[in-house]
């Protein structure tokens, strides 16, 4: 779920963008504008990276190691099965 302070990067970044683009149709210098657009952008992604999802999907390492145990708890269980005698043929 996204904060008030996530709406308001996301309306930051938008304005400066298009600030940037309209500075630099009329000529002027709008590095500042796209800079404070991308910082904000980027404060936004970071936000979204330390933030833990509720429901997070297992990674294939976390499926990986789940099927392992799965497999050796199999093999634990099983009896040792005894190859058959070889018959003599005749």
């Amino acid at each position: 779920m996204r904060s008030l302070f996530d709406y308001i990067l996301w309306a930051v970044a938008f304005v400066f963008f298009i600030i940037g683009i309209d500075q630099s149709v009329k000529g002027f210098q709008s590095y500042w504008a796209f800079m404070i657009s991308l910082s904000a952008l980027f404060a936004l992604n970071l936000r979204k990276s330390q933030q833990k999802p509720e429901n997070e999907k297992p990674t294939r390492e976390q499926k990986t190691e789940t099927f392992v145990n799965n497999a050796q708890k199999k093999d634990k269980s099983k009896k040792e099965i005894t190859p058959a005698k070889k018959r003599k043929r005749s």
